[in-house]
């Protein structure tokens, strides 16, 4: 059982300690926080209700999975006119490059679905230029926020004010990061989080241990407890 005075100067101690842990410096990201598109260390959430979230997470403590942002449909809507299908058609039985190309990889043994998937998507390049259509947009150069909209998910950053659609009661949380962002950016966050816990876990151990009170030491380095004397045999004189 701990006297008062013993308990006092542990209660400073910890205090004392937790001032220490307590980073107020531009570093700590609780406080400087900036919000980046690419950014791997956080994921915006979208088309979530704030007091949905905080529910879910704090009072409830719930397991909530992270969605990411479908991926763009390879095939785009000008690409599905009859006009463009009909060249496609044509174009795969008379295109000499395509037909080459196509039978080099089938004499290799590599008309695989990826491998072949690429020959066309090649040759309906080369259709769009036929038909003036501008390129094919990139995932990179596409509007994630026109995407979004064309899937039902509101872009905006600032939740909603209160639940109109299933998705905002359900235990998911909707993110505009497409899957293989998502699984970047998730590892990202993980890793630094037993990073951090390592570090915190450290730095806990060597307050404590650098706070322990020394007891004091007697001779040859052996300690005792204060108010106590060491120990020392008798001597003996030999006659």
């Amino acid at each position: 059982m701990l006297d008062a005075p013993e308990k006092q100067r542990l209660s400073n101690l910890y205090e004392q300690l937790r001032l220490k842990l307590l980073d107020l410096s531009k570093k700590n990201r609780m406080l400087n926080y900036s919000l980046g598109a690419r950014s791997k260390r956080h994921l915006q959430v979208v088309d979530e209700v704030l007091e949905e979230v905080y529910k879910k997470l704090v009072e409830e403590e719930s397991s909530v999975r992270i969605l990411p942002l479908d991926e763009p449909d390879d095939i785009p809507p000008e690409e599905r006119t009859e006009d463009f299908i009909a060249a496609l058609g044509q174009a795969t039985v008379s295109d000499i490059e395509y037909l080459t190309k196509l039978e080099a990889l089938k004499s290799q043994g590599r008309d695989d679905e990826i491998a072949v998937g690429r020959l066309e998507r090649e040759l309906r390049d080369k259709i769009r230029v036929q038909l003036g259509l501008p390129p094919k947009p990139k995932k990179a150069e596409m509007s994630r926020a026109e995407h979004a909209r064309s899937l039902g998910i509101d872009p905006n950053p600032e939740l909603q004010p209160k639940a109109s659609k299933a998705s905002h009661t359900d235990q998911a949380l909707q993110t505009l990061k497409f899957p293989d962002e998502l699984e970047s950016v998730a590892e990202k966050i993980e890793s630094d989080a037993r990073l951090f816990t390592r570090s915190y876990q450290a730095a806990m151990r060597s307050v404590l241990v650098t706070e322990q009170p020394r007891k004091p030491r007697g001779r040859r380095g052996s300690s005792f407890d204060e108010g106590q004397r060491p120990s020392h045999s008798p001597r003996c004189d030999h006659q």
